[in-house]
């Protein structure tokens, strides 16, 4: 069972009566998780044991054997209460409905926004480390930008909609660890990606809606990939869109009763 040490939640909503439905959503949240639940495999077993300030009389040293010639030939894993857990974050989101004058439709804008101040991680023994800001947070398991931000506007008439998104990820450290002398390049640019999609209703039983995914075909960030460690790790499935460029669908629901 996880152990919450201590939650913190801080928020106010806006409503100004001078723009009429507008809201504008402020937060601060503080968690702060120890013995969270973990699952170990041999690679976590291996570095919280040598990575142990009580090397080697770490309880995670007894989990694996070596035979004469060093070579591990026996472990085991499962899951343990070993895990550490502190974010902070700073959110904002935004909602303003607006009726467009003359009878010229509705307008929504929509928007969201994720500081992360601090997002310190540690599995069993292994030091613990703010990864806020990262690539390959947890072991290239977690991608874990400070900003993440979202954008949205949908407009619509009568049996007409249009919707359009912009999403936003900062730059990134490939490891918060790495110092000019490690590694080159240190970095991830920052990444936009547009997505659209536009809808018609026909009567009351049609619907036809197009979507675009990736708008501008838009490529990964240079060099994102580079710190992939196979096909379905991490940056490779964050940057998904970015891989397989623009998409389309397109898609008819007919409702017959």
């Amino acid at each position: 069972m996880s152990e919450i040490a201590k939650s913190y939640t801080y928020g106010i909503v806006l409503t100004p009566r001078w723009v009429p439905n507008l809201s504008i959503d402020l937060d601060y949240v503080d968690i702060n998780m120890s013995n969270a639940i973990q699952t170990l495999n041999l690679t976590d077993l291996l570095e919280a044991c040598y990575d142990a300030t009580d090397y080697p009389n770490a309880s995670e040293c007894g989990a694996f054997t070596r035979n004469s010639a060093g070579q591990i030939v026996g472990y085991h894993d499962g899951f343990v209460n070993a895990g550490l857990l502190h974010f902070q974050g700073d959110t904002i989101s935004v909602d303003y409905q607006l009726q467009l004058p003359r009878n010229w439709g509705r307008l929504s804008l929509m928007g969201n926004y994720l500081d992360t101040k601090t997002l310190k991680l540690q599995v069993a023994g292994n030091t613990a480390v703010n990864e806020a800001g990262e690539l390959g947070a947890q072991g290239g398991l977690v991608i874990a930008p400070k900003v993440r931000a979202s954008f949205a506007t949908n407009y619509s008439k009568g049996p007409f909609s249009w919707y359009w998104q912009a999403q936003f990820t900062s730059g990134e450290n490939f490891s918060n660890l790495n110092t000019a002398t490690s590694q080159y390049p240190l970095t991830v640019g920052r990444w936009w990606l547009i997505n659209s999609s536009v809808a018609y209703t026909i009567g009351s039983r049609l619907n036809v809606r197009l979507v675009v995914n990736n708008v501008f075909d838009k490529l990964p960030p240079y060099p994102a990939l580079s710190g992939a460690g196979g096909n379905f790790a991490a940056p490779t499935s964050y940057y998904f869109a970015g891989i397989i460029g623009r998409t389309y669908l397109l898609s008819i629901n007919a409702y017959l009763f």
